[in-house]
């Protein structure tokens, strides 16, 4: 779909630079504004007009099947991200948790950032289209334009999948855990230092960047102030941390 839809992003283009470049070549020479009724020269104009006038029904039908396309396509993503997200990631959650007490270990968490990665990925590919439109629009634009109804639309829903992708990628893949029995869950006592590991499960392998993340306990919690009356966590160093891949044989970011 997303070959199709950069296919046919394109044809827009093109349609469009032709458009445009009959445009002002008549608006140049005058024909956009001249009387045209009476000599053969003004028949002609007429011609071209009408040549103009079909060259721009053929450039809103295009951008019309554009954009419904895309809100059908940014539909079936939030469609995937939901399974990925409330199932799949889900499920490994819950696996990680009767692991944590006994149960059989968890499963690896590369097949998931593999799904993950490709989704992010086209909604990337999705925004940059997107800012494509605007592009579009902004050279030549026109009463009824749908780009105008519709692309700020567009923007929000890619923009909100993005983010949501972002949060629920980001997870701990190994919980605390007692120092001699890593297969138990930590026992919280006073004077004892504990650790974890979190994950991005999204990689971006061709782009430089680096995360950094805020340490924050008790944060969900409904009664915040109760809870740190009663107990206090130190946190070592900074509780502002940058993950990064020296933990990873694939690429992945961890902390």
């Amino acid at each position: 779909m997303l070959d199709d839809m950069e296919h046919n992003m394109k044809m827009l283009e093109n349609l469009q630079d032709d458009f445009d470049f009959n445009y002002k070549t008549l608006k140049s020479q005058g024909e956009l504004s001249q009387d045209l009724n009476g000599n053969s020269q003004a028949a002609a104009a007429r011609q071209k007009m009408a040549q103009l006038g079909q060259m721009l029904a053929a450039l809103d039908q295009m951008r019309r099947r554009i954009v419904t396309e895309m809100g059908g396509l940014l539909m079936a993503m939030d469609y995937v991200q939901k399974n990925l997200t409330d199932e799949e990631l889900a499920d490994w959650k819950r696996r990680q948790q009767i692991a944590c007490i006994g149960g059989p270990p968890n499963i690896c968490l590369d097949r998931l950032e593999t799904w993950i990665t490709s989704l992010a990925e086209s909604q990337l590919q999705i925004r940059q289209q997107i800012k494509k439109l605007e592009e579009l629009q902004q050279k030549v634009s026109y009463k009824g334009d749908p780009i105008i109804q519709h692309r700020p639309a567009l923007e929000e829903k890619i923009v909100d999948l993005f983010k949501n992708l972002m949060k629920s990628a980001f997870v701990v893949e190994r919980q605390p855990c007692m120092p001699m029995h890593p297969d138990r869950p930590l026992v919280i006592k006073t004077g004892v230092q504990f650790t974890n590991k979190v994950r991005l499960l999204v990689k971006f392998p061709g782009l430089n960047y680096q995360l950094k993340i805020k340490v924050c306990i008790d944060k969900e919690s409904r009664d915040v102030a109760a809870i740190r009356g009663s107990r206090k966590f130190n946190i070592l160093d900074t509780n502002t941390k940058v993950m990064n891949m020296e933990e990873s044989n694939n690429g992945s970011l961890h902390r």
